[in-house]
């Protein structure tokens, strides 16, 4: 390719030369109005704003958004402008108020006391979860992360003992993880009680024994010989308050 001059052009223009009538020209390409800054948009709408007056100016761009379908958009300006003085304060203040209002996801603590309250299978959490992920709220966890969360309500493992025929959890680590676990839980509760009465906490438990007979009994060999499953005893252990004692010092 060859010029009016007659110089040989470059087979591929760059991006950034325009062509113009009969010569190349360089430069930036222009940007559109919406790409433009701010500072540019002032610029380029000053002759319009110094020879329209506002209500002519809102009454354009009412007519233009509704000329591009846009309808919604076209009735909230003239919403704001043809009504009370004070509505587009109004819709301004709903508008922020909407938008301060960030969903809040679930924590795994909670995704896991949400399982366990409705009695949800993995298959029940998972087909709940891809439901909220669906609809753009991914407010639960995954099920992996849940499932993580469950050993830490568990006493720790060198406290418990587990047989074939009884499983056992020292009183003392239980009522220890029982306390620590309601401290985690309720930490925005004690940082508001002084610290003197914060380190005198106690602990009101209930506890009581409950057993069922004629279960099924399983053709299973044992070490214990004499060893009947048909019969089952359950002691359990259940947290009813915590207090925090009145310190004379200080």
């Amino acid at each position: 390719m060859t010029s009016h001059t007659g110089k040989m052009l470059p087979r591929f223009v760059p991006k950034y030369m325009r062509l113009s009538t009969g010569s190349l020209s360089f430069g930036r390409l222009s940007k559109t109005f919406d790409e433009s800054s701010d500072r540019s948009k002032r610029r380029r709408t000053e002759d319009l704003r110094k020879k329209h007056s506002t209500p002519e100016l809102s009454y354009a761009a009412k007519m233009k958004l509704r000329a591009s379908g846009k309808l919604e958009e076209a009735k909230l300006i003239g919403e704001a402008l043809e009504t009370t003085p004070t509505r587009a304060t109004k819709i301004t203040s709903a508008w922020r108020q909407s938008k301060s209002q960030i969903i809040k996801p679930y924590t795994p603590e909670e995704a896991l006391a949400l399982m366990t309250d409705a009695r949800l299978s993995r298959a029940d959490y998972d087909k709940i979860r891809k439901g909220a992920k669906f609809r753009n709220a991914d407010i639960y966890p995954s099920y992996k992360v849940v499932q993580a969360e469950k050993p830490k309500c568990y006493p720790p493992k060198e406290f418990t003992t587990v047989s074939e025929s009884a499983a056992k959890v020292n009183l003392q680590a239980l009522l220890d993880h029982t306390a620590k676990r309601i401290c985690e839980l309720s930490k925005e509760v004690l940082d508001s009680i002084p610290e003197n009465q914060r380190s005198s906490l106690e602990l009101v438990s209930k506890w009581g024994c409950d057993g069922s007979g004629s279960q099924s009994n399983y053709k299973q060999k044992s070490d214990q010989g004499d060893l009947q499953d048909s019969s089952l005893l359950m002691t359990c252990l259940v947290p009813l308050q915590m207090f925090t004692l009145k310190s004379d010092s200080r």
